[in-house]
């Protein structure tokens, strides 16, 4: 069972599961209480380099305020995907293009998360740090998996067709809606630029990895509000009351903390990172 704990004024409370308990308020923010300690090697230590990816629709800017905090996060561009490329094969690409060439902590929120498994098992990846996503379809909310077997069977013909059904969707309801300044999402969903969007929800619907195969630490950190990937149908460590799906904007502070916390868990001696980058 988790432990529930009531969020301060501020916001920062944050509740655990029995594994870990991890506890922010106004007077202990930057000072989490865990129940396990590990001796660290004698020496200077480094961080490893921090890398996050953003929400599939989302920007670096979903990021901005981590960036006050931790001024050398990587937060990539996304690459353009393949027709009907698997999200392992597509991960695979994006570590090849980011590859910081030293060690480094691989991070997501929502289907970065999902992407940040994948990339992690192609770099010196010292952990992997999840916020509001999933570790596999099977946490999928139904609404999402009924899905599946239509797109594993085409997901090339899905992609096409998720297109063509908007634009028409789009087409005739456009009499019915009130002229607005911004067009409607469904829009940028069904065009050119769109199909991104449309290729990382097959490819989400399709992914089945084995968690066994993830061979590096994974954190977790989710909000018991979130309604897009909820928190129940996943393992997080950190459970947020009362936070959404997209906390690094809602919940800075935790958010902030969480990833500084890991850089600190999973810091190296400094001479491995020189002889990495030697």
């Amino acid at each position: 069972m988790q432990n529930d704990v009531k969020p301060e004024a501020n916001g920062a409370g944050v509740a655990s599961s029995s594994m870990s308990l991890k506890i922010w308020n106004g007077d202990n923010a930057d000072v989490p209480v865990q129940h396990t300690t590990k001796p660290r090697p004698q020496g200077p230590m480094e961080s490893p380099a921090l890398i996050m990816f953003p929400g599939m629709g989302a920007s670096q800017r979903m990021f901005q305020a981590q960036r006050f905090a931790i001024p050398d996060l990587i937060v990539p561009e996304w690459i353009e995907p393949n027709y009907k490329e698997s999200l392992s094969d597509y991960a695979r690409r994006m570590a090849e293009a980011i590859d910081p060439g030293r060690p480094c902590i691989v991070g997501g929120a929502s289907f970065g998360g999902m992407v940040a498994l994948e990339v992690a098992r192609h770099l010196e990846t010292r952990a992997c740090l999840l916020i509001s996503t999933v570790r596999s379809r099977k946490e999928l909310p139904w609404r999402y998996r009924w899905l599946v077997p239509l797109v594993t069977t085409i997901p090339g013909t899905c992609e096409n067709l998720a297109g063509w059904g908007i634009r028409v969707g789009v087409a005739v309801s456009r009499p019915f809606r009130k002229n607005t300044i911004q067009e409607s999402p469904l829009v940028h969903i069904a065009n050119e630029q769109g199909r991104f969007l449309r290729w990382a929800s097959i490819a989400t619907l399709r992914w089945k990895p084995k968690p066994d195969t993830f061979q590096f630490p994974i954190e977790q950190i989710h909000g018991d509000a979130d309604r897009v990937l909820e928190s129940r149908l996943s393992t997080p460590d950190i459970v947020i009351p009362n936070g959404g799906h997209v906390l690094p904007l809602t919940h800075p502070v935790e958010i902030n903390q969480f990833l500084m916390n890991a850089m600190t868990k999973y810091a190296v001696p400094a001479k491995a990172l020189r002889v990495v980058a030697d």
